[in-house]
C-alpha cells in the first residue's frame, strides 16, 4: 500500500519532466513563426516611428485622470467608494515646473449582481465627470490621459433591463459619458486647433488592429501599403495562432507605434457606446515610449479624416516625453501620480458602515459589523 503513494512533490516532477521538452518545442515553433510574421509586417509597414525629442524644452502640460474603487461587504450587499483624481502637471524634459490636483469622492451601495461590471461603469461615470470640471477650469492642460477606455463595452446585457438598479447605473453611466462628448467634443483637438487632447491610456489585446486592417484596408489615417492588408488577409490563420499581442510586443520598439485604426471597422454591433461618438468615431493605436516600457493602446475620439499621421506621432510623441521612468511599471507621470493619489480609504468605509448602521432601526442592530473589505 505505501509503495502506491504519491505526494504533490512528485506529481510535479512528473509533471514537468513530461511537459517540458514538449512545451518548450511547441513555444520554439511559435517565436520562430512570430519572427517570420515580425520581419513581413515591419517591412510592410504595419509600425512606424514617431519623433522624440529628448531634449525637447518645450513645457509640456499635460493631466491624468484615475479612478480608484473600494468595496466592503455590509447588510447583505456591498458598500462602494470611488475616488476620481485628476493630476495636472507641467514639464520641462525631467523638472516638474507646476502641479495641481482636482478630486471628487463618490459613496454609495449595491447588491451582489454582476458587482464588478457594475463598478466599472462606475469608474467610467466618475471619471468623465470629474474629466468635465477640469476641460472647465480657467486653464485646462493641452493633453488629458484617462486610465478608463474612451470606448464602452455592452458586456453582456441580456438580463440588464429585468432587473431595474442595475438597468438605472447602466443608462446614467451612459448619459454622463454620452452627455461629455455631446458638450465638449467640437472643442477638443484636433475639432479645435487650440482645444485639448483627450486620450485613453490602456492595457489591450492587439486583435482589434489586425480585425481592421483585414475588414478595412483604409482604416487608417496613417499611409498603409497595399500589401499590409492582403498579407493580413492571407495570413490570417498564421497570425491568430502566432498571437496577435506577441506580435505588436515583438514589433514596437522604444519611440514607435503602430499604424492607427478605426473602431468602426472591428466588427462592432450597431448599438456601441458611447453612441455620441457614432458620427466621429474611435481611432486606436498602440505604442511604447522608452526603453523596457509597456505596450500601450492609446484611443482617441474622432475620424481618420479628423487625424492625420503627425497628429497621432504628436500624441505619441508627448505620451513619450511624459514617461520619466523605464521598465514594466512606468506609466505616463499625470496618470501615476493620479493612480497612486486615487486610493480609497478603506477606513472611510467602514466609518460610512458604522454610521449607517447607527442611523438604521433598531431591528438591525444585530447586523455584523467586522466583514472582511474586498
Amino acid at each position: 500500500m505505501d509503495e502506491e503513494r504519491t505526494t504533490l512533490a512528485t506529481e510535479i516532477a512528473a509533471e514537468l519532466e513530461l511537459s517540458v521538452v514538449g512545451s518548450a518545442k511547441t513555444l520554439t515553433g511559435k517565436l520562430r513563426q512570430s519572427e517570420r510574421l515580425r520581419q513581413e509586417l515591419r517591412a510592410r509597414g504595419l509600425v512606424r516611428q514617431f519623433t522624440s525629442h529628448e531634449e525637447d524644452a518645450r513645457t509640456l502640460d499635460i493631466a491624468g485622470v484615475a479612478v480608484a474603487a473600494k468595496t466592503l461587504p455590509a447588510f447583505g450587499g456591498l458598500l462602494y467608494g470611488t475616488t476620481a483624481h485628476a493630476h495636472h502637471l507641467r514639464l520641462a524634459q525631467h523638472d516638474i515646473l507646476g502641479a495641481s490636483e482636482q478630486v471628487q469622492v463618490h459613496i454609495g451601495d449595491l447588491d451582489y449582481y454582476e458587482t464588478t461590471q457594475r463598478m466599472r461603469w462606475k469608474r467610467a461615470q466618475h471619471a468623465f465627470e470629474l474629466l468635465t470640471t477640469v476641460l472647465e477650469a480657467d486653464a485646462p492642460p493641452r493633453v488629458t490621459l484617462l486610465d478608463v477606455p474612451i470606448f464602452v463595452s455592452r458586456g453582456d446585457d441580456r438580463n440588464r433591463a429585468q432587473i431595474e438598479d442595475v438597468e438605472e447605473e447602466w443608462l446614467e453611466m451612459l448619459h454622463t459619458i454620452n452627455g461629455f462628448w455631446r458638450a465638449h467634443f467640437t472643442q477638443l483637438y484636433p475639432l479645435r486647433a487650440d482645444g485639448v487632447t483627450v486620450a485613453s491610456v490602456q492595457n489591450q489585446n492587439a486583435t482589434p488592429l489586425f480585425t481592421a486592417l483585414n475588414n478595412n484596408p483604409k482604416t487608417s489615417p496613417d499611409a498603409i501599403p497595399a500589401n499590409l492588408a492582403l498579407f493580413i488577409q492571407r495570413e490570417w490563420r498564421r497570425l491568430r495562432q502566432a498571437g496577435m499581442s506577441r506580435l505588436v510586443e515583438m514589433l514596437v520598439t522604444p519611440g514607435s507605434r503602430t499604424v492607427a485604426y478605426s473602431f468602426e471597422d472591428i466588427n462592432l454591433a450597431t448599438n456601441w457606446e458611447p453612441n455620441a461618438l457614432h458620427h466621429s468615431g474611435i481611432l486606436g493605436f498602440f505604442m511604447r515610449a522608452g526603453e523596457r516600457t509597456p505596450i500601450w493602446q492609446i484611443q482617441v475620439a474622432g475620424h481618420r479624416e479628423h487625424w492625420t499621421s503627425d497628429m497621432l506621432d504628436r500624441l505619441a510623441d508627448d505620451i513619450a516625453r511624459a514617461t520619466l521612468a523605464t521598465g514594466d511599471r512606468a506609466e505616463p507621470l499625470p496618470l501615476w501620480y493620479a493612480r497612486r493619489l486615487a486610493a480609497f480609504p478603506q477606513s472611510i468605509l467602514a466609518l460610512f458602515r458604522d454610521l449607517v448602521h447607527e442611523q438604521m432601526q433598531p431591528a438591525s442592530a444585530s447586523e455584523p459589523l467586522d466583514a472582511p473589505a474586498t
